[in-house]
Parts: C-alpha cells; sequence; structure tokens
C-alpha cells in the first residue's frame, strides 16, 4: 500500500485485488453518516465494502437511515437492535 497526496492506493493486478471491509458505528446520526459516506466515495481510492453498524432511539431518526440505506444499497446497513437484540 502506498500513500500520496490523494490518499491511500492499494498496488495490484487485475487478477489479484484486494478490498478493505470498513466497519461504520452511528447511532441517530443519519446526516453526519451520509457526509462520511460520500467522503469515502470522493476520497477513499481503495476498493471497499462498507458495513454499517447504526442504532436509533426513535422513529423519526429511524427515518434517516431508512433514507440513506435506499440511496447507497450497495452498503450493508445492519440495524444492532434488530440484529442483535435490546441492548441492556
Amino acid at each position: 500500500m502506498t500513500f500520496d497526496a490523494t490518499g491511500p492506493e492499494i498496488q495490484g493486478d487485475a487478477n489479484n485485488k484486494t478490498t478493505m471491509d470498513i466497519i461504520v458505528f452511528s447511532k441517530d446520526r443519519a446526516c453526519q453518516l451520509d457526509a462520511l459516506l460520500r467522503s469515502i466515495d470522493v476520497y477513499f481510492n481503495v476498493p471497499h465494502r462498507l458495513h454499517i453498524l447504526y442504532t436509533t432511539t426513535s422513529l423519526e431518526y429511524e427515518r434517516g437511515y431508512d433514507v440513506l440505506r435506499r440511496w447507497n444499497p450497495e452498503d450493508s446497513f445492519i440495524d444492532d437492535v434488530s440484529q442483535f437484540g435490546q441492548a441492556t
């Protein structure tokens, strides 16, 4: 991996592609998550898969993540409460 002014770049050929898995944690901050996802798309020059583990405390916050899920169908959105049960 090399770094330059445009960000990290993984060296490899067409037969040896490396993909980075990125996990993002978010709670009740869909707007900030949207800004992060847009920045990653623009500035992150590494093949990657995004996994967003999120939780919400109200229906209004849940709606924000629903919008992001529709805008970013290639990313994995995981609602931690529905997947792992209520936190104690």
